[in-house]
């Protein structure tokens, strides 16, 4: 895409950043000169994303300085990383700690969660329990800690520290969906919360909450998963590449009938792009979106039929 940010010198920490949506999030913000924290639970994928976004973004070592250098070259950033379960209080606090070492977290994202189909009469009270944890309790635990800091005023400027917090929900928690409804129970939450919140930074300029209600997203998994096949009861569909071979048509004519078939109210008629769905999320924590502050911004591709 065309559109640009600049965000040099923020420090942004993106939950859930390894791959997808959030994966996509983290690049826009390190292409914008921000430095970066990648964030899973799993230390092997933290290691392998730090990797190969170094290689991507990072100035090349023993580049001559009078070299002409890229415009990624020139605009390196800090790539950190950190692997933590969110649902555990104790690696919250260790990633807090090591966030304040590095120094004033600017942008929270949070965006790690958890999503998986089970019917309504089979849902047990740890199915309820263990998705809250992971979808609204880990966003808790962090913005409880850096709104907090966001709100401390500088003993300098006198002025708050600023920041910006977002709650990656999804058009999902404003649909009622009973073959999950614990996952977008959790996603309405995050709606209330984001409100709530929202209210503490009454008359402060520099300190905003919103929530990104991202629609269905194209990220690595979907063109083979069978997570439509579970999501919307549509057996025998199940991935597109699946649906594409037993009807013979391409990948593209798959998605254009799954949509035209199942989601006829989107506008879009396609999938977003974990890229789309990234440039919102940059414009949300924009000085060019200061006006918005408690919002649930729709990113999905007007799939949600009401005003």
């Amino acid at each position: 895409m065309s559109v640009t940010w600049n965000y040099k010198g923020k420090l942004a920490l993106v939950t859930g950043s390894t791959k997808g949506i959030g994966r996509a999030i983290l690049e826009i913000y390190l292409e914008a000169g921000a430095n970066v924290i990648v964030h899973s639970r799993k230390q092997k994928e933290i290691d392998e994303c730090v990797a190969e976004l170094k290689k991507k973004y990072a100035a090349k070592s023993g580049t001559d300085e009078t070299e002409q250098k890229s415009e990624k070259e020139k605009s390196h950033s800090n790539i950190y990383g950190f692997a933590a379960d969110l649902t555990k209080p104790a690696d919250v606090s260790q990633i807090v700690a090591f966030i304040e070492k590095i120094g004033h977290l600017d942008i929270l994202i949070n965006n790690a969660g958890a999503f998986y189909v089970k019917e309504f009469f089979e849902l047990t009270d740890e199915d309820w329990f263990n998705l809250f944890d992971a979808n609204v309790m880990s966003g808790v635990r962090l913005t409880r800690h850096f709104l907090k800091k966001m709100l401390e005023k500088d003993e300098t400027t006198k002025k708050c520290k600023g920041g910006n917090v977002i709650f990656v929900s999804s058009e999902a928690g404003l649909r009622g969906l009973p073959q999950f409804v614990h996952y977008t129970s959790t996603k309405a939450a995050q709606l209330n919360i984001t409100r709530a919140l929202a209210e503490l930074t009454r008359g402060v300029e520099n300190v905003r909450v919103n929530a990104l209600l991202p629609g269905p997203t194209w990220t690595p998994g979907v063109e083979d998963s069978d997570y439509f096949t579970f999501v919307f009861f549509f057996p025998p569909l199940a991935d597109m590449k699946g649906m594409a071979k037993r009807e013979n048509i391409s990948v593209e004519d798959a998605v254009s009938n799954y949509f035209k078939h199942y989601e006829p109210n989107s506008l879009k008629q396609k999938f977003l792009t974990a890229e789309e769905v990234a440039q919102a999320c940059a414009f949300l924590t924009s000085d060019a979106a200061t006006s918005i502050n408690g919002s649930s911004q729709k990113a999905e591709g007007g799939i949600v039929y009401h005003i």
